[in-house]
């Protein structure tokens, strides 16, 4: 059944639960040139951002991060194997610099031990067209499965440090391509006002790339690129209680309404969205609303699935099942 599957996809659990897949797999190239770069300028950021997603043949893998304080370049180096030497002034309270990083990977097919060097001269290739901050581009070559892990290498820090198993204010939005520097000012005034703690992602998709019969709600974007951003918090319990949490989750609604604002200049969608009222969700899928209604009519009509959502209230119906 295609269309419960593409329902299920971003359905926010209102049609049905995968329990088993089919996954497509591609050949595992032994080695990834890993590489980074680092931009005093988020207009030159996210240019670059753009050019390396258009080079599709070039560059596998593309995505960018904030650079709040020394410890976010600390934080987001525990698994890169190289020495980065970026030492930049952040400014002080009220005058705070914030930087960028744009990480990118080139896969390198050559067999283990081969004195070939394609990655290093595809990197080379794509670096003469960018604009990072000269002498703040740092490569490394490591494995495939290490590049995979390195994620992992982040959790078992954040482990050590006390700050996986605590809550994760988190905020993830789709954001079009000529809104992504306004939503960027309009969180800047929440994030450093505090005490930061996690990763803000900022990188950018190609839209055609997604499959329009999904119940995921992305933005209309006619130039064909959006921008995820991500703001990845974590809350130490010994720094910031349940007031504190609260706070930050309250911020997050408001930067959230703002840039999903009918009518609002940003157009952005919010990711694992949570509405208030079925009026806000109607406004949060737009012109998929109807044909959202109509699946949760044809796969779910007594509203079993997902109540806590929100979406749909509790039948009369659905009770006497």
């Amino acid at each position: 059944s295609p269309d419960l599957f593409f329902a299920v996809l971003g359905g926010l659990g209102q049609f049905g639960i995968i329990t088993r897949a089919r996954i497509l797999l591609q050949e595992a190239p032994p080695k990834v040139r890993w590489v980074r770069a680092f931009y005093d300028s988020f207009e030159t950021f996210t240019k670059d951002q753009e050019l390396l997603i258009s080079m599709p043949e070039q560059v596998d893998y593309v995505e960018g991060f904030m650079v709040l304080d020394e410890h976010s370049i600390r934080s987001s180096s525990i698994a890169f194997p190289a020495r980065i030497d970026f030492s930049p002034d952040f400014g002080s309270e009220g005058r705070k610099k914030v930087y960028y990083c744009i990480e990118f990977a080139v896969h390198d097919f050559q067999p283990d031990g081969s004195s070939s060097s394609v990655d290093h001269q595809v990197v080379e290739l794509v670096a003469g067209r960018m604009s990072h901050m000269r002498s703040h581009m740092y490569s490394v070559e490591v494995s495939y499965f290490d590049f995979l892990n390195r994620v992992r290498m982040e959790e078992e820090s954040l482990r050590r440090q006390g700050l996986w198993d605590v809550p994760h204010p988190w905020l993830n939005m789709f954001v079009p391509k000529h809104g992504i520097a306004q939503l960027k000012d309009l969180l800047m005034d929440t994030v450093l006002a505090g005490d930061f703690q996690g990763a803000i992602l900022v990188y950018p998709l190609l839209t055609d790339k997604w499959d329009g019969n999904t119940s995921a709600v992305i933005p209309s974007a006619p130039d064909g690129v959006m921008y995820i951003l991500s703001v990845l918090r974590s809350a130490d319990p010994s720094r910031c209680g349940r007031g504190c949490v609260e706070e930050i989750l309250e911020q997050h609604r408001r930067v959230a309404d703002e840039a999903c604002r009918a009518g609002g200049g940003i157009g952005a969608k919010q990711y694992l969205a949570r509405q208030p009222t079925q009026v806000h969700w109607r406004t949060h899928f737009g012109p998929s609303w109807d044909r959202f209604l109509a699946r949760k009519a044809r796969y779910d009509p007594v509203r079993v699935l997902g109540p806590g959502q929100g979406i749909f209230p509790w039948t009369d119906s659905a009770s006497s099942m």
